[in-house]
């Protein structure tokens, strides 16, 4: 029996792929990427704008690891496709809101991939485009287990508050180590994206459900580091 054959026709068309639009480097272009608000198992709907870095802008930069390069996952921006690493699609499916749009700078999107000058250029803006986020979001992967202890006790470190009686702080002590273990601490970039902006910058560290605000992301770096070290 031969495979039934359907003709293609505009509603079962697969979108073509984007073809990006030109930045101008000499006003410091940039793109940002939106993400429109969905639940969890909708499929990815964005938009890429343009902008200045020598104007003020409100994005948010993400900070997080590149994992495996194959490009084997699909967004939508605008009417078109894009193939994007899973973890960035992770990344994107975790940060997307369900009542808003939000704004952010990924550089495996905001940059195009194929195009070295492009890319070039675009390396040499990470320090303003850090510096110039309102926020910087730190993506560490898909949560584990004692992920939740984990987060916990970063939390009541970071904000110097007695310890919930229900957190064992020793049973967190595994997973928190298993955490700063990942290969998010490793990255030569962390130094430029999440330490040295200008600004005192909260960080959102997520783990697939847990969301972490603190301004520990230095110390444990460093405690990152030298677990990989050891």
């Amino acid at each position: 029996m031969y495979d039934q054959i359907i003709p293609l026709t505009k509603k079962n068309m697969p979108p073509p792929h984007l073809e990006y639009q030109p930045i101008d480097h000499s006003i410091t272009q940039i793109r940002v990427l939106t993400i429109h608000p969905g639940s969890s198992d909708d499929p990815i709907l964005c938009s890429l704008t343009r902008h200045s870095l020598q104007h003020e802008n409100d994005y948010e930069a993400l900070s997080y690891t590149w994992g495996d390069p194959a490009r084997n996952y699909l967004i939508s921006i605008g009417a078109a496709s894009l193939p994007v690493t899973k973890s960035a699609h992770d990344a994107l499916r975790h940060l997307r809101l369900k009542d808003r749009d939000r704004r952010i700078w990924i550089d495996a999107i905001c940059i195009n991939q194929d195009d070295n000058t492009e890319r070039n250029h675009q390396v040499e803006y990470m320090g303003q485009i850090f510096k110039g986020a309102s926020r910087v979001l730190a993506w560490l992967g898909p949560a584990g287990p004692g992920t939740d202890e984990a987060f916990e006790l970063i939390r009541a470190v970071s904000a110097r508050s007695p310890m919930k009686p229900a957190l064992d702080v020793w049973r967190a002590i595994e997973p928190l180590t298993a955490l700063m273990n990942r290969p998010f601490w490793s990255r030569t970039w962390i130094l430029q994206e999440v330490i040295c902006p200008k600004k005192r910058l909260l960080s959102d560290v997520g783990t697939s459900g847990k969301t972490g605000r603190h301004g520990l992301l230095p110390a444990l770096w460093l405690w990152g580091r030298s677990l990989k070290t050891s």
